[in-house]
């Protein structure tokens, strides 16, 4: 069951537990609360210390890829001068939260030059740069998640850059990207988790 489902399932239980019969009011509101922190406090436990077997970092890999497919719609939106300066900075903070670091390297257009992701960023939203409209086409994994640096992970996809109007790709050669799996804190209500989160790299 997911893990949060499980905090909804609590609430519910709490609803229907019997209680001893002479305590009041406030006895049995303490009660209840008590008891339902002792569960939220032991699936957050289990969520953290969540061990990461084979085929749940497979199940990662296949979401990176998912968000890597989505990344072009977002620099798609960045550089598309026709929609609201506000929608086109709202993509600029997605891409952001989705790379590693605002300092990688980006390989991305025709002419192979490698630009840091801020400076991109800013120049689509200046208009500075252009951008075709393209999509990463034919991603494949050149290597699996690996352990890196403490409880880090680091895989690797190959891909193509492909316009939606060319039948062939716009790069002659495959670009790849490095895709990271870490720990990072989440803030649910009153409680602050540490819960698995993919990231990206340098493209080349």
């Amino acid at each position: 069951m997911n893990k949060f489902l499980q905090i909804i399932a609590a609430f519910a239980l709490l609803l229907i537990i019997g209680a001893p019969s002479c305590v009041n009011e406030e006895e049995l509101r303490m009660y209840q609360e008590a008891r339902l922190q002792r569960e939220i406090d032991q699936i957050c436990s289990e969520i953290e210390s969540m061990a990461l077997s084979d085929s749940l970092l497979l199940i990662y890999q296949s979401e990176a890829k998912r968000k890597l497919m989505d990344m072009a719609d977002y620099f798609q939106i960045l550089s598309d001068t026709s929609l609201d300066t506000s929608i086109r900075r709202k993509a600029a903070e997605i891409l952001n939260r989705q790379f590693i670091s605002e300092d990688v390297k980006l390989v991305i257009d025709l002419e192979n030059n490698e630009i840091p992701l801020n400076l991109f960023i800013k120049n689509q939203l200046n208009q500075d740069l252009a951008l075709p409209p393209y999509r990463f086409d034919s991603i494949k994994i050149r290597q699996g998640f690996q352990k890196w640096e403490n409880d880090r992970y680091k895989g690797v996809f190959v891909f193509q850059e492909r316009s939606d109007e060319a039948s062939t790709p716009l790069s002659s050669s495959l670009r790849s990207i490095d895709f990271y799996l870490i720990k990072e804190e989440k803030i649910f209500g009153a409680d602050t988790l540490n819960i698995w989160d993919i990231r990206f790299g340098d493209i080349r």
